[in-house]
């Protein structure tokens, strides 16, 4: 694409014109829907949400009717249910005329008492069912956020699993209708909500969305020249520049914005080169304030970590100098804790392996590093 223009938006939604270097990937994943249902993962700021904006803009041309609804914060599948009628009410007739009748039919008591959750499962594969056959069976739904719904469906329920039964319940009517596809999106695994993750899933094309390649002109480099175009900096190397922004937050979308947001709320007097882009990172790390929200790394790990929480953690500690480490490097050196000196190997691979799917870690052959820099120098700073 031609490099123009682009207004920095750190973290807002942006306008689908200005998702650079996702057409590919949204490709893929139209061409993966054709077929199955597909469960997007990703570390979190990497645009999965940009992305399923572009898959939704581009759906019509596949014949889909698409509804995306962001469920994070929804606290039962009656909420869920209504979100998608008044969705489906947007669309012209017989759609709509349906969504209408449906909500006229059902009776909703959001954050109340409300009804049974296997009445509102019902109620909900109702809506489904009635959306299918009014598209010519060629319904897509986006659920942004998806695991966090359903872990807050979890934890509302005594016995612990109402979100898993929702979950379930997807996969059902995935079965079921042959012409409904799902695009499953969410910051945290499906592993942290049900044990039994692969079981829900088993019917998707599960689908990692990277960071935008750096080097050679590629999208991380073209992305950040349209950012600093859209910026009021002083004179640079906008290649150059551009170049060193890509390369020092490794082609994340969202720290990208950042650095160019800061570099121009600073009014730099100097040159934006390398050392300036450095110092903006550095600052955003050991700041009190936190502009980034990178504490999320540290904090998030009790809570999905629970009694695994302190082996996590000294697992991060010990891979955060950088130095690639294998499974028996990684024992010995957590057991230099005196809590955990007798930690079972296995219980060392089963973090290892969760925080692999939680994107903290990567694995070549058979060592584990930090799966991104930025996120290792957090967690340098956070754990001092």
């Amino acid at each position: 694409m031609t490099i123009r223009p682009i207004p920095v938006n750190s973290g807002g939604g942006l306008d689908v014109e200005n998702i650079i270097g996702r057409d590919g990937f949204r490709d893929e994943m139209l061409a993966a829907l054709d077929r199955r249902s597909v469960v997007l993962t990703g570390e979190r700021r990497m645009g999965k949400t940009s992305v399923a904006k572009l898959v939704e803009r581009a759906s019509p041309r596949d014949g889909w009717t698409t509804v995306r609804l962001s469920v994070e914060g929804y606290r039962s599948i009656d909420e869920l249910t209504q979100s998608l009628l008044w969705s489906l009410e947007r669309f012209e007739n017989p759609l709509q005329r349906t969504a209408r009748g449906l909500l006229n039919r059902l009776s909703f008591n959001v954050g109340g008492v409300g009804v049974e959750p296997a009445q509102s499962r019902l109620l909900f594969e109702d809506v489904v069912t009635a959306a299918v056959a009014e598209t010519d069976s060629r319904l897509l739904l986006i659920l942004d956020e998806l695991p966090l719904f359903a872990r807050a469906l979890n934890q509302r329920d005594p016995a612990g699993d109402e979100g898993t039964a929702a979950l379930h319940l997807l996969r059902r009517l995935r079965e079921t209708h042959a012409g409904l596809r799902m695009l499953c999106l969410g910051s945290i695994g499906f592993h942290h909500v049900t044990r039994d993750a692969s079981g829900v899933l088993n019917d998707t094309v599960r689908l990692r969305l990277d960071p935008l390649p750096c080097g050679d002109g590629g999208d991380a480099e073209l992305l950040a020249r349209c950012l600093l175009r859209g910026a009021d900096l002083p004179d640079h190397d906008e290649a150059e520049t551009a170049r060193a922004i890509a390369a020092c937050v490794e082609g994340v979308p969202y720290y990208m914005h950042k650095i160019v947001e800061a570099a121009e709320r600073l009014s730099l007097s100097g040159t934006l080169d390398s050392a300036a882009i450095d110092e903006i990172v550095t600052t955003a790390i050991t700041t009190s304030d936190d502009p980034w929200d990178l504490r999320h790394y540290r904090d998030r790990i009790p809570v999905y970590y629970g009694e695994q929480a302190p082996l996590a953690r000294a697992t991060l500690d010990v891979l955060a100098s950088g130095a690639p480490l294998d499974l028996d490097g990684i024992v010995n050196l957590v057991r230099l804790d005196r809590e955990l000196e007798a930690v079972a190997r296995d219980d060392v691979r089963d973090v290892l392996e969760r925080l692999e799917d939680d994107h903290y870690l990567v694995r070549d052959g058979e060592n584990r590093t930090f799966a991104f820099a930025i996120v290792r120098r957090a967690w340098v700073r956070l754990r001092r």
